[in-house]
């Protein structure tokens, strides 16, 4: 029989065994940079958080409730844009970092953001229309192709990247004249076979994502126009990937622009890669991607930011992102 110590030891032990992980460490907002040109204020918000985990951002100190943006850890310390309501001059921005095993960190110390002074009211002359009327029925032709980018994509699709992106909103358009460039795109990136998925949208609380996902007429959308057009000109939209599997659907964030191309079968030949990185061999598996005839995604730039290669990587079972060094060539 076993002595009363070796029982307390084995309790003592299964004790600790059933206890919870502890939760990721409380992720560190280290700086902030107000974002120009967006139809409503905008900043890009810079810190440090443990690998791995998915980074949410809060104007409320004690991080409860609808996230105002959500990304992987890597986009904070790129920079993770997040809309800001024109509320007062100066709000405060808290993250908390989530992991699916561990839970939630602790909400974070508060960042001061500095709000930009509100842009002046804008109508249909801005626009280029003939009339406020002019400027209803374009809203109306952009809620149109909202619905067809709806139709355009499984439901189960949709339900998991409702899921996977709880703030993002899909856009069926970003240019006001509503040309023949879609704002999804179905290419086969990880050369499966199956049809990938890439949209580009906004975040929720933007009055944009809000006025998307109403699907209401407004009286007056000449601002919501112009931050469509903002978007497309001068970039900031959210990008989405929808990555094919035996399980589904995996939608994975990435930093958006204005714009995607799709650019098919990109390996097939050496003198068709994209972009004008020689280094390209050492950052991608080549020789999967020609023998699987993989496509791959251009995502337009903007005055400041480059052009990018969106592509898969079979080494890594990951799509990676490269510049455009043309532009950088002497």
């Amino acid at each position: 029989m076993a002595s009363p110590t070796t029982r307390w030891l084995s309790l003592a032990l299964a004790l600790v065994s059933c206890r919870a992980p502890a939760p990721p460490p409380v992720p560190k907002l280290t700086s902030v940079e107000v974002v120009r040109g967006a139809g409503m204020p905008s900043v890009r918000v810079r810190g440090q958080a443990a690998p791995g985990t998915m980074i949410e951002l809060y104007l409320s100190p004690d991080c409860r409730g609808i996230p105002r943006a959500a990304a992987p850890s890597p986009l904070l310390a790129a920079g993770l844009e997040l809309p800001l309501p024109q509320t007062s001059a100066k709000v405060m921005v808290y993250a908390l970092a989530r992991d699916p095993e561990r839970g939630a960190s602790g909400c974070s110390d508060g960042l001061v953001v500095a709000l930009p002074a509100p842009p002046p009211q804008q109508s249909w002359q801005d626009l280029g229309l003939d009339s406020a009327g002019d400027e209803r029925d374009l809203w109306k032709r952009v809620l149109a192709a909202q619905e067809l980018l709806r139709q355009s994509i499984p439901a189960a699709a949709w339900a998991k990247l409702a899921h996977d992106a709880p703030g993002f909103v899909p856009v069926g358009t970003l240019s006001l004249s509503l040309g023949k460039e879609p704002r999804f795109l179905t290419p086969d990136l990880n050369g499966d076979g199956a049809p990938d998925y890439a949209v580009l949208g906004v975040s929720r609380s933007t009055a944009l994502g809000a006025a998307v996902s109403s699907g209401e007429t407004k009286a007056a959308p000449g601002p919501l126009l112009l931050e469509l057009r903002n978007l497309r000109t001068v970039g900031g939209a959210q990008l989405e990937l929808g990555l094919s599997s035996a399980q589904g659907t995996s939608w994975v964030a990435l930093p958006g622009g204005s714009g995607l191309t799709l650019v098919p079968g990109w390996a097939a030949r050496a003198d068709q890669l994209p972009g004008c990185d020689l280094a390209l061999a050492a950052k991608a598996d080549l020789a999967w991607a020609r023998a699987h005839r993989c496509d791959a995604l251009e995502l337009d730039g903007s005055d400041t930011d480059p052009v990018r290669y969106l592509i898969w990587d079979q080494r890594t079972r990951a799509v990676i992102s490269l510049e455009d060094q043309c532009e950088a060539a002497p």
